[in-house]
């Protein structure tokens, strides 16, 4: 490929956006794909539009989406955050990707090499020379996952067929008349000037009988409010990551170019890449120690993981399934257990750091079915747990809950009284109004001076002079529906009322519009190409009745239209 692109350009401006990554998981090792998968030893594993998916189209593209969250976010998949909280990611991907690579030969989208060159030096290149050697360098990074040259190019083709499939279908979207993009930009930027009285709940909170009787009365009415749902205690035992430092040193020691993987992924990170507490960026040192750092740390904690596992392995070979069996193989080998607080579903048990998928499993143990059969890999520790007890959901009694009773109901009474001010206000506005008075006189006379806004427009994020406690979508919905010199009702909402007075309207000038419209075109035309893309692959995908025999087992039938 090297001697195509060098043909094409004498230099090729490139720095992929990931670093050379030292990591000791093979995901892409032939030895391990498909392993607890009996159906993907077969030659078929799967259908689209009627016909089989064959082993390799499967596996080439899963290499092809591992590269593309690869080159997008500069690590391998599985060994980040992101990924271990997104596990479904992969799966997704590789859905799409087999069903754009069969749209791509049904519509015979030809990629020659010529295109791959200019693919590359469009999207990877930062202003850097792109040599043979690093060149060859990219190869040897790829080459660790089990990626050849071979599979690099059939990425690159894979892209820009599916970058060719947007422009096509989304084709419709783009069409944009410079009439209707004007109309359509002098709509969203014109700007209001207004006055406005707002009613905040929390101007009333003071206000607030507090009454005990009051306070009964309002427990009994609303015991929904104060139900705990249902929550759980987990029984576990932490696999610290730092009791396996010395092994992890052990296998650092054993990377006999270990320098020159932590100098080459520095130099493609970039110097700025790495950063101290301060937001600087660190000496070539320290970023380099740090790499190292990070390394370590995650060879220690799939020296962890290993312990939990085999530990895990002999709780599960116990005669019977308990919870006590958890306690009693932990005291055999001298590990402690320890109990987390009651937590709900959305709740993050206080103690343990897991990712977000350790609730789902939480909630789907029982008595009979007490073991999570896997261990829980957090940020530096693992876990093996089991449920320890159910509480279910239950109304605690009023002693039991009293401040948070007490906080509501100074909400709700305080939003009503808001209310009720702003109802009276109004009814004397209006009728002060009537008699010709202005909008700020007759406001004054009905006890509440107006305040006036900075003008502002329906993409203004923010409205300068509003109380930050008043949401600015409402005040620009109801600002946009009135007409110049009208008032508005009372408008309720999220914490209270307001009454709005539309001042003026403020064209955009013809300048300011000649400025900004290619860009807003531009924009409109993006935008309206991915909306018609998106409807075209969600239409096709569903239509192309894509299986793989690991959805059965995976549930990832589904996949998003968030391809481009």
């Amino acid at each position: 490929m090297f001697a195509n692109i060098r043909r094409h350009q004498k230099w090729l401006w490139y720095v992929i956006s990931a670093a050379v990554i030292i990591s000791f998981t093979w995901y892409l090792n032939p030895s391990n794909r498909g392993q607890g998968r009996g159906g993907m030893f077969q030659n078929h594993v799967g259908s689209i539009n009627g016909r089989p998916i064959t082993r390799t189209e499967y596996l080439d593209a899963r290499k092809d989406a591992m590269l593309q969250y690869f080159f997008m976010y500069g690590s391998w998949f599985g060994t980040d955050e992101f990924s271990r909280q997104n596990e479904g990611f992969l799966d997704r991907a590789i859905h799409q990707q087999l069903f754009l690579d069969d749209k791509a030969r049904e519509l015979g989208i030809h990629v020659t090499a010529e295109n791959v060159a200019d693919w590359i030096r469009e999207n990877f290149g930062r202003g850097k020379p792109f040599t043979e050697n690093e060149y060859n360098q990219l190869l040897k990074v790829l080459a660790q996952k089990d990626v050849s040259e071979a599979d690099l190019d059939r990425f690159v083709r894979s892209e820009i067929a599916r970058q060719h499939l947007a422009q096509v279908a989304g084709t419709p979207g783009r069409l944009v008349t410079p009439q209707e993009a004007e109309a359509q930009y002098r709509r969203e930027n014109q700007q209001v000037a207004t006055e406005g009285v707002f009613f905040n709940s929390s101007n009333f909170v003071a206000k607030v009988n507090l009454d005990p009787a009051n306070i009964s009365r309002h427990y009994s009415n609303q015991l929904q409010n104060f139900r705990v749902p249902e929550t759980l205690q987990i029984s576990y035992v932490t696999f610290p990551a730092t009791n396996y430092l010395a092994d992890a040193d052990k296998a650092l020691a054993g990377i006999t170019n270990l320098d020159q993987q932590i100098d080459e992924m520095y130099r493609q990170k970039g110097t700025n890449y790495y950063t101290d507490a301060a937001g600087l960026p660190m000496t070539p040192d320290a970023a380099k120690a740090k790499i190292k750092e990070d390394e370590r740390k995650q060879l220690a904690l799939r020296e962890a993981r290993k312990a939990a596992t085999s530990f895990e392995e002999e709780l599960l070979a116990m005669p019977t399934k308990k919870e006590a069996n958890l306690e009693e193989l932990a005291k055999k080998k001298n590990l402690p257990v320890q109990t987390t607080e009651p937590f709900s579903q959305y709740e993050s048990p206080k103690g343990m750091d897991v990712p977000e998928k350790f609730n789902q499993l939480a909630f789907t143990l029982t008595p009979d079915e007490p073991f999570i059969e896997e261990p829980i890999v957090g940020t530096d520790d693992v876990y093996v747990a089991a449920l320890k007890n159910r509480i279910p959901s239950h109304v605690p009694p009023l002693a039991g809950v009293q401040d948070k009773v007490v906080q509501d109901y100074k909400t709700m009474e305080s939003r009503r009284l808001a209310t009720e001010a702003g109802q009276a206000f109004y009814a004397k506005l209006t009728a002060a109004m009537a008699s010709g008075k202005p909008f700020n006189a007759a406001a004054f006379e009905a006890g509440y001076p107006a305040v006036t806004l900075a003008p502002f427009s329906m993409v203004s994020r923010t409205i300068p002079g509003l109380d930050p406690r008043i949401d600015p979508s409402s005040v620009k919905n109801t600002a946009f529906a009135l007409k110049e010199g009208e008032t508005s009702q009372l408008v309720s909402s999220r914490d209270g009322s307001f009454v709005l007075h539309v001042d003026k309207f403020i064209p955009v000038s013809d300048a300011d519009m000649k400025a900004a419209l290619p860009g807003f075109i531009a924009n409109l035309e993006k935008t309206g190409q991915s909306e018609a893309f998106n409807e075209w692959f969600s239409k096709e995908f569903q239509a192309a009745k894509l299986s793989l025999v690991t959805d059965k087992k995976s549930g990832a039938a589904g996949a998003s239209s968030d391809t481009q």
